[in-house]
């Protein structure tokens, strides 16, 4: 609300506050002799004074969520925008990457999910994550019952590599035609047998009745009995009319507690992006998310990792629901520049770029 509004609701408020003391002054002054209905008027003035002050701000703010449509209207049709953010949100969803992008350049997200541009190039570090990532998938979906004592086999790099051609073909058909196919020649075995390596160590020998009892210490060996993995778990809950979605790269199940693990492929950097996950899955409706939660980073380059317990705070959901309130209220989408820039997808029609 501008301030012109609320210095509009100052004076509504104002002059029909002093209507109904000056009423109430003359009551009490004897100017008329006090009965029943006289007390009557007095009650019912200031109930009046009251639904005119409420009738007049409902107005004020109807009239301002007009301007402000008319705004976002005039918007779209100068900056060719598809959606204004407040549909983006309301007709597709709400995720990480969204929210992410618009915390790394507000420009890149108007140009990615308001004007829907697509990317011109893909850097190569971006496929190779994709790759690994889509590698992982399918071999866990392929060995799940056997997850993760398949790991400790012999030849199971090898066992992993039998995928390649078909993870290969799904991220290709997903990249199209943003991408040549030529690209993915530049990936050698040795290349991605590092992270493979790394991701076998970090997972052949899981006994989480070690790895998260600093966080438990009335944890015993039963408790780290896995009883489910799910590879690439979907999120979708809907809270305050906005749909969020969440992709977890794996959620490893146990008796009284879930822990969501993310794979990395670059350096080890902390990101609120599991805890953003926990807060979904707060809401959701399936019952092996009523548990405690806790989450692994699993930092595949270096073979390092970071282990938390989940407690979602007052302080995220508020910053959450800010940044939120902040996407869909915007007018304007300004440009971040930094050493980012020379590898995002949309730079060309950035007005930062030199290639105009």
């Amino acid at each position: 609300m501008s301030k012109k509004d609320i210095d509009r609701i100052t004076i509504f408020e104002f002059f029909f506050k002093i209507i109904g003391g000056c009423i109430l002054f003359i009551f009490c002054t004897g100017a008329f002799k006090a009965s029943k209905l006289s007390s009557l008027i007095v009650a019912l003035t200031f109930i009046f004074n009251e639904y005119l002050i409420i009738y007049f701000k409902k107005k004020i703010e109807k009239r301002r969520k007009e301007r402000l449509d008319n705004q976002f209207a005039i918007l779209k049709l100068l900056n060719k925008w598809l959606y204004t953010p407040e549909e983006l949100f309301k007709t597709e969803y709400i995720s990480f990457s969204k929210l992410d992008c618009y915390s790394t350049c507000p420009k890149k997200f108007e140009l990615t999910y308001l004007q829907k541009i697509k990317p011109q190039h893909i850097s190569r570090n971006l496929i190779r994550g994709k790759l690994l990532h889509k590698l992982l998938e399918v071999y866990t979906k392929k060995n799940l019952n056997q997850f993760p004592e398949c790991l400790k086999e012999k030849n199971v790099l090898n066992n992993i590599f039998t995928f390649y051609n078909l993870a290969i073909n799904e991220i290709y058909t997903e990249l199209l035609p943003n991408i040549n196919l030529d690209l993915y020649k530049i990936f050698t075995e040795d290349e991605l047998t590092v992270l493979l390596s790394n991701f076998i160590k970090l997972n052949q020998n899981r006994n989480i009745y070690f790895l998260f009892r600093a966080y438990d210490p009335f944890m015993t060996q039963k408790d780290s009995e896995l009883l489910l993995t799910k590879p690439e778990y979907n999120i979708k809950v809907e809270i305050n009319d906005y749909i969020f979605i969440g992709f977890v790269d794996r959620v490893d199940f146990y008796k009284n507690k879930c822990v969501l693990i993310d794979y990395k492929t670059g350096k080890p950097i902390y990101t609120s992006q599991l805890t953003f996950y926990t807060y979904l899955l707060k809401y959701s409706s399936d019952h092996f998310f009523k548990k405690n939660f806790y989450s692994e980073f699993q930092y595949l380059k270096t073979g390092e990792y970071r282990r938390d317990r989940e407690q979602i705070n007052d302080y995220f959901e508020s910053h959450l629901w800010a940044t939120i309130k902040r996407i869909v209220s915007s007018t304007e989408f300004l440009p971040n520049k930094s050493w980012k820039c020379k590898f995002c997808g949309v730079r060309n029609f950035c007005p930062t770029s030199k290639k105009q």
